[in-house]
């Protein structure tokens, strides 16, 4: 089922303003078992939140169509953190970050929400005692590279979904790696968290910058598992108003550009990072991002990486010469 959104999907705004329309493609993400699967099409089109024209708008990039999520997830999805190298390094680095912001004790619970394959969990092989987590819906077709002491639930997230399985007892820390703009109701996803998150524990988000992807036209950024585009404004509004505070926040190259951030209750003794916040912020106002400017430039520079694809591709027909794909 394919849904046009008609309204911002966090802050709930209606002024979209069109961004780039990539046309109608086969879903991303998905490799199926057999060639004769036939494979949805839906259409990749950009929409901004308009928070130029309305003030009380938040500035999300986003799609403007939604897709039927069990369709994308589960045994058809075909992406693995396991078979790249530089991922596993990059996954182990903010297990490290994680152990820095946080003295993590045996007992301690550690929830990762789409833990695919385990991979990032087996990085806290050097804290026994830990209850380690995985929640993800893709788990079950990966099931066999998890470590045994790693409890797999095999569904899509919920507060009441970890409270089946362990009742009242509260996450010391929670991750979301690369899937935090995957969700078709960001606020609730967040609300649940802090549900489940203790009075001291940390939630870690890692997702790629739009700043960067607009920056260094990174338009295969752009897919349909990647309902939002997220800059830091977006960030710190969710937090306020669910009641969190940022206490780190870094940026670094991974998937060409992503923005890792630790967020905790309000109440909690964490210090918010507020100079690193507000240089970030400062940052992305000077890009002007409320403006239509940056976003038009993008548009304009994938068309033109369009039109001279094409190009390259005739010659190479002229020239009798064979083209390979690799993705």
């Amino acid at each position: 089922m394919i849904k046009e959104i008609q309204h911002c999907r966090i802050c709930g705004g209606v002024d979209l303003q069109p961004i780039i329309d990539l046309g109608s493609q086969t879903l991303t993400g998905i490799f199926p078992f057999s060639l004769d699967t036939k494979i949805t099409k839906g259409p990749l089109e950009l929409v901004r939140c308009d928070d130029d024209i309305n003030q009380n708008a938040c500035g999300l990039l986003q799609l403007r169509h939604s897709y039927n999520r069990d369709e994308m997830y589960g045994l058809n999805y075909g992406y693995r953190s396991g078979l790249n190298q530089s991922m596993l390094a990059h996954l182990r680095s903010i297990v490290e970050k994680i152990q820095a912001l946080v003295k993590l004790n045996p007992g301690d619970h550690v929830l990762d929400i789409g833990s695919n394959d385990g991979s990032f969990l087996s990085f806290y092989d050097e804290l026994p005692g830990l209850k380690l987590i995985g929640i993800d819906p893709t788990g079950i077709k990966f099931k066999r590279y998890y470590q045994p002491r790693i409890h797999l639930i095999p569904e899509f997230f919920s507060a009441s979904e970890i409270k089946k399985h362990f009742r009242a007892q509260k996450m010391r820390v929670v991750t979301s790696i690369s899937m935090f703009y995957d969700l078709e109701q960001p606020l609730l996803f967040v609300n649940e968290i802090n549900e489940v998150l203790a009075d001291d524990g940390i939630w870690v988000l890692e997702q790629s910058y739009m700043p960067t992807m607009l920056e260094v036209t990174a338009y295969d950024t752009i897919c349909h598992e990647h309902l939002e585009y997220y800059s830091l404004k977006q960030i710190k509004w969710i937090a306020d108003k669910t009641g969190l505070k940022i206490i780190h926040v870094s940026l670094n190259d991974t998937n060409g550009g992503s923005f890792c951030l630790a967020l905790a209750k309000k109440t909690s003794s964490y210090p918010e990072a507020e100079l690193d916040i507000q240089s970030l912020l400062d940052s992305e106002r000077k890009m002007g991002l409320n403006t239509s400017g940056p976003y038009q430039a993008f548009t304009q520079r994938v068309l033109l990486h369009k039109e001279e694809l094409i190009k390259f591709f005739a010659q190479a027909r002229m020239d009798d010469k064979k083209v390979i794909g690799y993705g």
